[in-house]
């Protein structure tokens, strides 16, 4: 048979003999620790759900980008939500972009709006990651998945861009 004790959840006074003098101090001990513990799990639930900012905002996206990736030099055009990816003349793709909230990665979201002939990949929705250091703009993408790569280590396709230098006004 089962019987249930009740537990009270008053605290006990330290005794008066010496044997009794440590329990009030480890309890407190106890308790300092219990707090410690739970900010500090606080501060790892807040990394996991709030990542440190790796985030790009749409302002320092804009304008034009040169570099390299897998079909050779390629030159990014950013104006607004609109994203024009040229590496020749008939190579080429118009797109609208998001940038989602809340990944552990920045990640842009891109439907492509026209390309050169043929003009098969209209409609397509391209994932990739996206980070800008020290100026340099670096894309990642799985070619052909449905998902943004995990990491930049991971991905089949990375690009590598450069801001372009600005025209000198006459």
């Amino acid at each position: 048979m089962f019987t249930m004790r009740r537990v009270s959840s008053r605290r006990r006074k330290p005794s008066s003999s010496g044997a009794g003098d440590n329990r009030g101090r480890r309890t407190d001990q106890f308790r300092s620790t219990r707090t410690a513990w739970r900010a500090w799990t606080g501060v790892l639930w807040a990394l996991l759900l709030c990542p440190p900012s790796f985030a790009v905002s749409l302002q320092t996206l804009q304008g034009q980008w040169i570099g390299t990736g897998p079909p050779g030099t390629i030159r990014i055009s950013i104006q607004d939500k609109t994203l024009r990816f040229e590496a020749s003349r008939d190579f080429w793709y118009e797109a609208t972009f998001t940038l989602p909230v809340g990944t552990s990665h920045q990640q842009l979201q891109a439907t492509i709006q026209d390309s050169a002939p043929p003009k098969k990949d209209i409609g397509v929705v391209v994932y990739a990651l996206v980070e800008i250091v020290d100026g340099t703009l670096r894309l990642a993408v799985d070619d052909g998945s449905n998902e943004a790569p995990i990491d930049f280590d991971f991905a089949t396709s990375v690009y590598t861009l450069e801001r372009a230098a600005k025209p000198k006004e006459p």
